[in-house]
């Protein structure tokens, strides 16, 4: 029977600001022009701190987090949004609640993106430190600046895939400013200011570039080597893949995508793969007339009868009382 995965995570509604949800209020500063609030992690989370800083309805947050456990916060239609974020270092996912498609933001990765109507989930992995800088623009801000065009914004499910692209060196060393820098008052302000219209021309003209010519992605990361296993497993389900091909073709030693791919995923390499083949045996059975000895060998078994015994064993009911039954 397929395997249950682990409960190891806390699932919030982003109804309010992530800082007022996960976090307490320890200081703050408001002056004229720019407001500063420290957050620190509710303990039963994890541990680590959160700095806000807002003008104009614009609010820059700076997160180093380390938590207990993966974080989900759950987006509706309801929300409204857009941003601007940089992940320096940290592993989240997002998930397109209305295609089931899921987008790796991990370590040194970028987006710029319109979260209007998204329904869908964001997780925070935990157990892994999380440095993040995101900035949540305002309509009118962007108004102000001609920047009010959709087009400059990405969506989750654009067709062209171009989402999260990796951060460049100039993106880097802009948002070490922003995070460094110690203005006050009006100066602070228009700093601040500067660099946010810096940091957006940077990005609409990489996403151009990404789409003209192609970025390199950083697949350096273990989460995307992962995922990329996933997309192995499922499109060549018709092989019987070993731990030791996948770990050569990946780049990843073998104790390393055990453990990361249990944490991740929350099963075995093994179990992930037999779930795939089985639900694509499932979904042929059903909604096809392929023979059962066809379907056999599409997910990889070259004797029926080895077949019909596992996907017994996985869905309780045999192929063919499966397809006599519709």
């Amino acid at each position: 029977m397929e395997e249950k995965r682990r409960k190891t995570k806390n699932t919030l509604s982003c109804l309010i600001p992530i800082h007022e949800m996960i976090g307490i209020e320890t200081g703050s500063s408001v002056s004229e022009w720019i407001t500063k609030k420290q957050y620190k992690i509710l303990p039963e989370l994890g541990r680590g701190t959160i700095e806000v800083y807002s003008f104009e309805d614009i609010y820059i947050s700076i997160k180093k987090l380390s938590l207990e456990n993966d974080l989900i916060l759950s987006m509706n239609n309801d929300y409204e949004g857009k941003h601007l974020s940089f992940l320096i270092k940290g592993e989240t996912i997002l998930t397109n609640s209305r295609n089931g498609n899921e987008y790796i933001y991990a370590d040194q990765d970028s987006y710029l993106l319109n979260f209007t109507n998204f329904k869908g989930d964001i997780k925070v992995s935990g157990g892994k430190i999380h440095h993040e800088v995101n900035i949540k623009l305002s309509d009118e801000f962007l108004l102000k600046h001609d920047l009010n065009n959709d087009t400059f914004f990405k969506r989750i499910g654009d067709p062209d895939g171009h989402v999260i692209i990796p951060m460049t060196n100039e993106l880097y060393s802009i948002i070490s400013d922003v995070t460094k820098r110690a203005y006050k008052g009006i100066s602070y302000k228009i700093f601040l200011e500067s660099k946010i219209l810096e940091l957006i021309a940077i990005q609409i003209d990489n996403y151009k570039t990404r789409k003209n010519i192609g970025v390199k992605v950083n697949t350096s990361c273990t989460i995307k080597k992962l995922y990329s296993i996933t997309q192995i497993l499922r499109e060549r389900m018709n092989e019987n893949l070993s731990i030791k091909s996948l770990c050569k073709e990946v780049g990843l030693n073998e104790y390393i995508l055990k453990k990361e791919f249990k944490r991740v995923f929350g099963t075995s390499v093994g179990a992930y793969a037999l779930k795939v083949k089985m639900q694509k045996a499932k979904e042929l059975l059903e909604g096809t007339e392929v023979p059962i000895y066809e379907i056999s060998e599409t997910i990889g078994y070259k004797n029926a009868t080895h077949f019909s015994a596992a996907f017994k064993r996985f869905h309780g009911i045999s192929p063919k009382k499966l397809r006599d039954r519709l």
